[in-house]
This record gives C-alpha cells, structure tokens and sequence, in this order.
C-alpha cells in the first residue's frame, strides 16, 4: 500500500502574464534546483524561455510543467488559469508561495467580477423585462417609462452580455510575450472597441430621450 501524496493548488481570476512575470517563474524554478522545464503554447513547444521568439503575438494558452522530482504546473488557457504542486511539504509550499505571488498581482479581479455578472445578468434581466411588462399592461407602468426601461435593459443585452459571455470563456487567461513597461495607455489600445461599445449606447440613449419628450 502506497500513500496518496497530497497537491497544493490554487485558480486564479483572469491573470494578464508578461515576460517579466514568465521569467520570475522560470527564475523561480531554476533556484528550487528543477533540472527538467517545458512551456507549451497551443502550437509550440520550448525547452526554456530563450526560445521564445520576442515578436510572439499574445495568447490565451500556455502551459508550464517541471520536474522530474517534484511535480508542477501551471495552466492558463481561455477558461481558467491554475497552480498545482504535487506534494505538500516545506520546500512545495515554499516555491508555491513565490509562484503564486507572481501570478496574484497579475488577476484582473473587476473584469473577473463583472465578466461572471455578466453572464447571469441575462436571466435577471429577463425577469425585470417579464415585472415591467406586467406592469406596463396593467396600466401600473407608463408608456414612456416602460420604453425607456426596456431600452436600458436592450443596450445591457446588446453589449455588455455578449461581451462578458467571450471574455469570461474565451479571453480568460491573456499571455503577453512582452515587457510590463512597454505596456500602451488602456485608452489607447482599446480605442476601437470603446468606440464601438460607447457610440451605440449614447445613441440608444439619445433615442429614448427623443422617444420619452414626443410620448409625453
């Protein structure tokens, strides 16, 4: 009879990964003596992170294993992104603890919160639609109320559920094969995607005001 070794592990709220924090890993490894590492991208295999080529454009795969006497990985991938040490000793719990400070400072803990909302704000919102239709056809609800509110909930469905639907499983996890400091302005790199989010909802929004001064 053989005793089950016990694994620490931990998930992780959409981490966004840079060189720097791949090579604080990989640092992180070599110190705790790892003779064998492998990193794996969803079309690559490397032998160490030199191999890497710099121009690598970002993914939302990546898989980190090491051994062979101590058993480790790290998975990010579009659904979720996790640590696991197999093995729960003193020094396990020691590298665990430096790795998944590394990784803890890179969650995305409000586009995480608001992702998951997103995803059951569809089913809350249907119910909201069904109270204020009820309302509405027993004259407790007003005509232009009822068309504004209906909007607001048509613009949340439009734009923010589908987005948080891909972004909670298909962008999860992001790995960006590039420097923390050569990281762009958030305005300026979403510029294209704030445009097409903000423009349709100040139109929505100038529509039902327009629609709300004509039904009164």
């Amino acid at each position: 009879m053989k005793k089950r070794k016990k694994s620490i592990e931990k998930d992780y709220k959409m981490p966004h990964i840079y060189e720097d924090d791949l090579e604080e890993i990989i640092k992180i490894l070599e110190e705790a003596d790892f003779k064998e590492y492998k990193i794996r991208t969803k079309e690559y295999e490397y032998e160490n992170i030199d191999e890497i080529p710099k121009d690598l454009v970002p993914v939302n795969d990546l898989f980190i294993s090491a051994g062979p006497y101590l058993y480790f990985r790290l998975v990010f991938n579009k659904e979720f992104a996790n640590l696991e040490i197999e093995e729960d000793t003193i020094k396990a719990k020691g590298l665990f603890k430096k790795v998944d400070e590394v990784i803890s400072r890179r969650e995305r803990k409000i586009l995480w919160f608001f992702s998951n909302l997103g995803v059951y704000t569809s089913f809350t919102l249907t119910a909201i639609y069904l109270v204020i239709y009820i309302l509405f056809k027993y004259s407790i609800l007003n005509k232009s109320t009822f068309l504004i509110i209906s909007i607001i909930i048509l613009i949340i469905y439009i734009i923010w559920v589908p987005i948080s639907f891909r972004v909670r499983f298909y962008n999860y996890s992001k790995i960006q094969f590039s420097k923390i400091s050569d990281k762009k302005n958030f305005f300026v790199k979403n510029k294209e995607i704030i445009l097409k989010i903000v423009v349709p909802i100040i139109t929505l929004i100038i529509g039902a005001l327009i629609s709300k001064y004509f039904l009164n």
